[in-house]
Order: structure tokens, then sequence, then C-alpha cells
């Protein structure tokens, strides 16, 4: 399992640059700009996908009402640590979009619905629940964000950002293999018999 310093250094070493031993007290400019960036591009790689390590699900049954003066009738608080809501329902049980409609504002989820299922993005913190492809993504975003101000070299920063597209497809395409159950379908052959 990878630990922040870890996905800093690896950042660092598609870079060109050595590695730092410490985040909490940053004493040289490579340190200082890991610190500085590391949460901001943890939290823009979490946002840039539906991860499974990082997918919560909550029911709300205590809305704040009224919601306000005009258009929808409830607001149901957004989880704390919501990155991006995902889906909001009034059934559990329904596997299609059930149609209810909602909206967030001012950290608040608007609806219509008294009592309302949820599914988001958590901000996850704790790097060792990262997926390995998942690290590969976020050093790749954090490499991109801190190439201009160590390297001075524009021509680097650029192929940090096609790495981390590059490294966020795989990774996305990976994650999303999980928990789908493997569909046969019946070849020409078989169904001519």
């Amino acid at each position: 399992m990878a630990s922040e310093l870890d996905i800093c250094n690896l950042a660092l070493q598609w870079l060109g640059q050595d590695p730092i031993t410490n985040l909490l007290a940053p004493t040289n400019r490579p340190e200082q700009l890991c610190a500085l960036n590391y949460p901001l591009a943890r939290r823009a790689v979490l946002e840039a996908s539906e991860w499974s390590f990082a997918t919560k699900r909550i029911e709300s049954d205590a809305p704040i009402t009224p919601n306000q003066s005009w258009g929808f009738s409830y607001s149901h608080p957004l989880p704390s640590a919501c990155i991006r809501m995902l889906t909001v329902r009034d059934n559990p049980y329904d596997g299609q979009a059930n149609g209810l409609q909602w909206q967030i504002e001012n950290r608040l989820v608007l609806t219509d619905a008294p009592h309302v299922y949820m599914r988001y993005l958590e901000d996850v913190t704790d790097a060792t629940r990262f997926s390995p492809a998942f690290v590969q993504a976020l050093a790749a975003r954090l490499a991109s964000e801190i190439a201009i101000p160590i390297t001075e070299n524009a021509q680097l920063h650029s192929t940090m950002v096609s790495l981390y597209t590059m490294k966020l497809t795989e990774a996305s395409n990976l994650d999303s293999l999980q928990g789908r159950a493997r569909r046969v379908r019946a070849s020409r052959l078989t169904t001519r018999r």
C-alpha cells in the first residue's frame, strides 16, 4: 500500500527529482510544493471518476423544511465528506433512474422527497485505500501540477498532463470492472441450432 509520501516521491521521480522525506514540516521547495498540491490533486482525481473505493451510500430521512420560498419541497444535508453526488433516489430498490428531480445548492440536496437514498463519492484521505492504478493516476496529476514550479520546463509539464490523462483512463477503466457480473452471450452458431 502506498502512503502520501510514496505518491509524492513517485511524482517527483517522474520529474527527475530526488525523493523527499517530510510532508508535515516541509523544509525545501519540493516538499513545500508536494505538501501544498497533494490534497488538491487527490480531491481532483477522486472527483474525476466513480471510484469503487470512494463510493458511499446513505439514507436521509431528516430533511430540513421548508426549503425555500419556491422550488423543491425538501432540503437534505449533503454528507460532510461528499466530493461529488452520484445519485439521489426515493426508492433504494429501483435499478433504473426513478425520475426523482434533485440538485445541489449551498451544500444541500434539494428534492421533492422527504426520504432519499444518496450515493456519492467520499473525500478519501487514507492512501492505503487507493488502488494501485489510482495511485499512479494521482502521482501523474501531482507531477503535472508541480512540474513547472520545480523544473521550469513547459514541455515536461505537457508530458505529465498527457501521462495523467493516460493513467486516469487506465485506472478508471480497471476500477469500472469491479463488481460487474459477466454476461454470457450466445454466438450465431449456437443460436442456429
